[in-house]
Order: C-alpha cells, then structure tokens, then sequence
C-alpha cells in the first residue's frame, strides 16, 4: 500500500510530466504521424510483393498445412516490415545528410512526405529505424526456425535446438 509521501509525490511528478514550452510541443504534435513502417495495411507494391515472395517460398518449401502456410506468410509479413524499415531509413539518411527530415507515408494519399526535426530528434530516429530492421530481422528469423523445426518434426527428425551449448562446444576442442 502506497504511504501518504508516495502519494503526494506522484501528484507532483504528475504535474510535471508531459510537454510544456511551444518548441516541443510543435515536436510532439508529430508523435501519431506513420511513416509507413508500422502501417497494418499492404500498399500496391507491397502486395504484389507479397505475392510474389509467397510464391517463391512455396515452391522453395512445399508447405504441407496450415501452420507452415501461416509461418511462411508471418516470414513474408516480417520481411516486408523490414524492407519498409529499409527504405524508410534510406529515404531518411538522404535527407538527413542536409537537412534532418521525418518522412512518413500518409495512409490517406499513399505519397510520402517530410517535416523538419533537430539534431537530437534525427539521431532517435536513425536508433528508431534500426530497431525497426533489427525487429523485422528478428521475426523473419524466428519464422524461418519454427518453420524448419516443423518441417523437421514432419519428418521425424529431431530438431536442432536454437540455443547453443558453448560449454559443450568449448570442452569438443
């Protein structure tokens, strides 16, 4: 149970979060602007794309069910995130070379635009778009394992653990 002084603290720091001065609230209005990395829909390019990846993977993996249908299309939904990512980070470290732009896409209008930001901003955003590829990496990745550990299990071979033993691998030496 919280005391009264922990109270009282929280009504302070309360007080005092959130954006206060006019220069950072002009930042701060742009916190709900996509820039597309994120975007739950597909754009036309994209799923044409996806269709094409999709098709790729088939003829690559010959799924047999539903599960590997769903971790192929969750390996192809990840892939796309992360050319997003890419693109993104590519159209904004060209801008940012002279002058430090957030580019988004507008879900309404499918074109991509820019507003200005400062130094610090740019520099969380170059981290942002990076955590983005880095995420979509991830995701790809875990897909294409469990995939593979299904496949494996399909045809009664034990899969391969994705964690690995170093001290095993020390004491083999």
């Amino acid at each position: 149970m919280e005391t009264q002084a922990q109270i009282t603290a929280n009504k302070i720091n309360f007080q005092n979060a959130g954006v206060k001065t006019d220069s950072d609230k002009e930042i701060s209005k742009y916190n709900a602007i996509r820039h597309g990395v994120l975007q739950k829909t597909l754009i036309a390019t994209e799923k044409d794309e996806v269709q094409t990846m999709l098709s790729l993977l088939l003829v690559e993996y010959e799924p047999h069910g539903v599960t590997d249908d769903l971790l192929l299309e969750a390996m192809v939904l990840a892939y796309i995130r992360m050319q997003r990512a890419i693109q993104t980070e590519k159209a904004f470290l060209t801008q940012g070379i002279f002058m430090p732009m957030i580019r988004y896409r507008s879900e309404e209008t499918d074109k991509t635009d820019s507003i200005q930001v400062g130094n610090s901003e740019y520099e969380m955003l170059d981290k942002t778009y990076m955590r983005y590829i880095t995420d979509g990496e991830r995701q790809f990745y875990r897909a294409l394992h469990e995939f593979q550990r299904v496949q494996s299990l399909r045809k009664g071979v034990k899969p391969s653990s994705i964690a690995v033993d170093l001290f095993k691998d020390i004491a083999d030496q």
